[in-house]
């Protein structure tokens, strides 16, 4: 893996403090991670020789040197998904330390963890890490690297230091009932990029950039506008000089932002990477901020697939989502693509959303249809998940289906789509069942995590962990009474510094 690696920054050596960057996913996925570039680059920064570790072979051991997980001052993890929560304990097992908190003595490592996963809700978290952080780590970064860097010699020192911080949520410590996120007014002053480049990765031989944070919409469902708001789109000059270093290793470009097509430069970017003979790949695109003209840029760089996400087939019922978008934008960008001589279409869609009908879930095979139709040189991609209400969001509250329900529902959709000859991926009822309990439990979870780990994490070793302590997992399809995540506080942090 190392080997395939090409640096873009040239590497930061460090002082005598040991600390790694914890991906509980594997090195593919967390290599196509910005957070675990940025971790990467400030700890190196800030003085400590940092490493990397990841599931796989090396389980807990690190990427670069093969060291235990349990020999290192710090260990930084940062947190995408829910799921990932499960192979937390055999990682840290494999690397010597106690999963749980309280089982851990003075010479353990300093566990720290954040992302978007631990803002939404860090309570399921809280048996098991010495410390959570809330929100966007840059505007407080000067004041918690000093604090860390006591572990070197005092774990506790640093524990005390680091509770004193805007953002910082410290179970074992009595202190304030709510945390406050934390948001960077001003993301130009801190460039995010990736640091090396590697064709193993899940985004291959990508220089990856951060376009822009936030999302300016008002989709329902989405907790990235909650958790990352407000919308605020990096200048075109700060990507263009993000961008030289990355250029001078690949010509392959990745644009990263929750709301990519509502950048205001984004196309004036786009030509000028045309311009310098990069290839450019992009997150999913929104269907009513997409032009004919960036799409033929896009195709000039080499781009043969569009996503889009219309969720659902009804315009009605795309409207009560928070996502207003007429059948005819849709054919206009499918149609725009294939003039501009794309090969493919990537297209997501939901079921179990609130007020759904059968004939809503009947109105996706007939868009993908009319799709077809507008654009049939086009190939089809279709993904098709259930909806997983998300602490934050207007539907936080929400009841989920029973799961016999939500796999008719899919089932349902898959079949109509079946019948056209397209080959459709269709999530798992049951993940997403794992995923809204994850999402909304509290530090009861904590122990559930640690042994459903040790029994191959899945569905059914929660559910087996969750009897043991008089809970079930169809207990998390509705929201619980006091919603643990009541204790992160998403308005007030535009103020942070």
């Amino acid at each position: 893996m190392l080997a395939a690696e090409r640096r873009v920054a040239p590497a930061v050596r460090g002082g005598p403090g040991r600390a790694v960057v914890v991906y509980p996913n594997s090195y593919a996925v967390g290599m196509s991670s910005l957070a675990v570039h940025t971790l990467w680059r400030l700890l190196a920064e800030a003085g400590w020789r940092c490493q990397r570790a990841f599931l796989g072979p090396q389980l807990g051991r690190t990427l670069e040197q093969g060291m235990r997980l349990g020999e290192s001052h710090l260990l930084a993890f940062t947190c995408a998904y829910e799921l990932d929560y499960l192979s937390l304990a055999p990682l840290l097992e494999a690397g010597g330390i106690p999963p749980l908190r309280e089982e851990r003595g003075p010479a353990c490592p300093l566990l720290v963890a954040g992302g978007p996963a631990v803002t939404q809700n860090p309570a399921p978290l809280a048996a098991i890490f010495d410390l959570l952080f809330v929100g966007e780590v840059e505007p407080v970064w000067p004041r918690l690297r000093e604090a860390l860097a006591l572990a070197v010699d005092s774990k506790q020192a640093a524990l005390e230091a680091a509770a004193q911080v805007p953002g910082v949520y410290c179970p074992s410590r009595p202190g304030p009932e709510s945390v406050v996120r934390q948001v960077l007014r001003d993301l130009d002053a801190w460039p995010t990029a990736s640091l090396v480049v590697t064709p193993q990765a899940e985004l291959a031989d990508l220089f990856l950039v951060e376009v822009g944070r936030g999302c300016p919409r008002g989709c329902r469902f989405c907790l990235t506008r909650q958790i990352y708001r407000p919308f605020r789109p990096r200048s075109l000059d700060s990507l263009l000089s993000t961008l030289r270093p990355g250029l001078a290793v690949t010509t392959r470009v990745g644009l990263v932002s929750a709301a990519l097509s509502d950048h205001p430069d984004l196309l004036a970017l786009c030509e000028a990477l045309q311009a310098a003979g990069a290839q450019i790949s992009t997150s999913s695109l929104r269907v009513d901020a997409v032009g004919a003209e960036l799409i033929r840029v896009l195709a000039a760089t080499g781009v043969r697939t569009l996503t889009l996400a219309p969720e659902t087939g009804s315009e009605a019922l795309r409207g009560k989502i928070g996502k207003p978008l007429a059948h005819r934008q849709i054919l206009t960008v499918a149609e725009a693509a294939q003039e501009a001589g794309l090969t493919a279409l990537k297209l997501y869609f939901m079921v179990a959303l609130p007020e759904e009908t059968e004939e809503d879930r009947r109105a996706i095979g007939e868009l993908v249809a009319a799709i077809r139709q507008a654009a049939p040189r086009l190939r089809l991609e279709v993904s098709l998940g259930p909806l997983v209400p998300k602490p934050h969001t207007p539907w936080e509250n929400l009841e989920m289906p029973p799961l016999a329900e939500v796999r008719r529902r899919c089932a349902q959709v898959g079949r109509d789509l079946e019948r056209q000859g397209l080959a459709v991926s269709v999530g798992s009822a049951r993940e997403a069942l794992l995923q809204a309990a994850l999402s909304r439990g509290g530090p009861e979870l904590g122990p559930v995590l640690v042994e459903a780990g040790r029994r191959g994490g899945g569905y059914g070793a929660v559910e087996q962990a969750l009897r043991r302590v008089g809970l079930r997992l169809d207990d998390y399809r509705r929201a619980p009474a006091e919603a643990p995540w009541r204790m992160v506080r998403l308005e007030g942090g535009e103020a942070a510094a």
